[in-house]
């Protein structure tokens, strides 16, 4: 993806002007103000050297605008081909000669926010990180300032859990009006929601913020959330550059702030000559956003209501996004498959999980890892487990109403993919009449008497192929001690039947298609533990083909029911 200005062309400076050597003790003498005036000329010197040394590459044309933000045109194409190149060496010489002269510069005016905030900018720019730790260290600006560029820093590394914990700090340290702006959401949301949000006032806006962050957070399994440090960073880089030079040779603006807070700061630059010149001077400047960007901010609909999100209903790569953010160690999302069940244990409930890439990845098992977790809401960690890629998960969790996610990601290829559901535990007392989930069982010798002898054999997706055979766990709860007759009923039907067709099978008209399977038995059920262990074996016709509804009803004799479906996918 790129930005460029949406004006004509921006010229570049034909003369530099030459660096001063680091500071001397003469200098050291003038007031801090002049100081200042030297520094910032000679990063005008800088970042001119750079715009001056810009690769003219192939980007987008001002053909088209996906996003005209004030001056600035955005648009969404992904080139997963693009990297950035090596930093002209006159840059690193001319960076390393700022750089010394901002360290002597931390030594005369230690309380200047300008000199820290551009030491740890361009320290982080030369990936000299351990430096960048310790300018946020020496830094001897107001205390919240400081704590920000430790979350800048730790931000860029990718210690996204401590980045939260410094840009937390900081929130609390700062002015209650700074706190107000750095909190607030409004670019980021759309619809009814922002302006509901925009209603509040400033103090009244917690709950939603922390719902809004709750719901953000792009993997539970891993620690700190990655998207709320993502726009606080944002926010200091915003600071760093409202008052310094870049490559763009434009002054800041309030639409240079909204592309950076709604699709972040570019990673790479290059030039592209206008239409109908070859001058090297008449030239646009590009900016490239990270790949992999997604749409982590919550759809106005989930925010509103996240009882109701349904699996894959939550799209993180729409059309137009309002916002993005790469997550630096996934540059690709791909779909996933999984298999998940809850089996209740009184007051508590047994989840388990196998899963996977929808295209098999060939090293998923050497570097693949899964993540189950769960978390009812904003104000409560989530439970998580997480294991290797292609080891079945189980999560001990408490009976309640509780977002779900199921999280795939590998370092190694850089890839990952998630799916989130919103499931109901408790929909009924622990000792009244009811049926698990059914899970789907990869055929073998012998049936599984317990939850534990059947989660090795689980499926990692809900498809078997047409003649298959596959075995089916289930649970029953609210048995008596002494025994009782229950009927057991199983079908698996085609789903998406015509409403004709249906009525022509129910009337007899016409035959049941050789694409159903049923089963009926009775059994003599009892357990002094209030709940039973069911599997059974079936094969499905050579026939089937499509999505079927796989159903469970268990009757009493005294007329009680309950019901289980599972959906069941035979591939053509």
């Amino acid at each position: 993806m790129w930005v460029a200005p949406f004006t004509i062309a921006i010229k570049a400076a034909h003369r530099s002007t030459p660096f001063l050597p680091t500071l001397t003790s003469n200098e050291a003498q003038e007031d801090s103000a002049a100081l200042l005036r030297r520094l910032k000329a000679t990063q005008r010197d800088l970042e001119r050297v750079r715009r001056r040394s810009l690769q003219f590459g192939t980007g987008s044309s001002g053909g088209r605008c996906d996003q005209r933000i004030g001056r600035f045109c955005y648009w969404y194409d992904d080139d997963e081909d693009w990297t950035p190149p090596p930093d002209n060496e006159r840059v690193v010489q001319h960076r390393e000669s700022f750089l010394a002269r901002l360290d002597s510069a931390s030594r005369i005016i230690p309380a200047d926010p300008w000199v820290a905030a551009q030491r740890v900018r361009y320290l982080v720019e030369a990936d000299r990180m351990d430096h960048a730790l310790q300018a946020t260290a020496d830094c001897k600006e107001t205390d919240w300032w400081c704590a920000a560029l430790t979350g800048y820093v730790r931000h860029h590394i990718g210690d996204f859990s401590a980045a939260d914990s410094a840009f937390t700090s900081a929130l609390l340290l700062m002015p209650e009006h700074q706190r107000c702006e750095w909190n607030d959401l409004s670019l980021l949301l759309e619809g009814s929601a922002r302006g509901r949000y925009r209603d509040l006032e400033c103090g009244d806006r917690d709950a939603f913020e922390r719902r809004f962050w709750w719901l953000a957070d792009p993997f539970y399994g891993i620690p700190g959330n990655e998207r709320r440090s993502e726009h606080f960073y944002r926010l200091v880089l915003n600071a760093i550059l409202d008052e310094s030079a870049s490559p763009r040779r434009m002054r800041w603006g309030n639409d240079s702030r909204e592309v950076l807070m709604r699709f972040g700061g570019p990673i790479g630059w290059e030039r592209r000559r206008l239409t109908g010149t070859m001058s090297v001077s008449d030239a646009s400047v590009i900016g490239y956003h990270r790949n992999g960007g997604r749409q982590f901010v919550p759809p106005p609909g989930i925010f509103d209501d996240p009882t109701k999100l349904i699996a894959g209903e939550w799209d993180i790569d729409p059309e137009r996004a309002r916002s993005r953010f790469a997550i630096p160690r996934f540059a690709r999302y791909a779909p996933i498959e999984y298999q998940a069940a809850a089996f209740e244990r009184g007051d508590s409930a047994a989840l388990v999980l196998s899963g996977g890439w929808v295209a098999p990845r060939e090293d998923a098992d050497l570097h693949g890892e899964i993540a189950l977790t769960l978390v009812p809401n904003e104000n409560t960690l989530p439970t998580v487990a997480i294991g290797r890629y292609g080891t079945p998960l189980q999560l001990r969790v408490h009976r309640e109403s509780a977002l779900v996610s199921v999280e795939l990601w590998n370092n190694h290829d850089s890839i990952a993919g998630r799916e989130r559901s919103w499931i109901d535990l408790n929909q009924r007392p622990p000792d009244e009449f009811g049926v698990s989930d059914i899970l789907l069982l990869e055929e073998s010798d012998s049936l599984p008497e317990t939850l534990e002898q059947a989660i090795p054999h689980m499926r990692s997706n809900l498809e078997a192929l047409p003649g298959e055979r596959l075995g089916l766990y289930w649970e029953v709860y609210g048995v008596e001690s002494s025994p009782e007759a229950m009927q057991f009923t199983l079908t698996v039907d085609r789903l998406h039947k015509s409403f004709f067709r249906r009525a022509a099978e129910w009337t007899g008209i016409v035959g049941r298609r050789e694409d159903t399977v049923r089963l009926r038995w009775n059994e003599s059920v009892s357990s002094s533990s209030g709940s039973s262990a069911f599997a059974v074996g079936i094969q499905l016709q050579d026939s089937m083909s499509g999505e079927y509804a796989l159903t469970l009803t268990v009757s009493r004799s005294d007329g009680a029911e309950a019901h289980s479906e599972r959906r069941l996918v035979v591939p053509h």
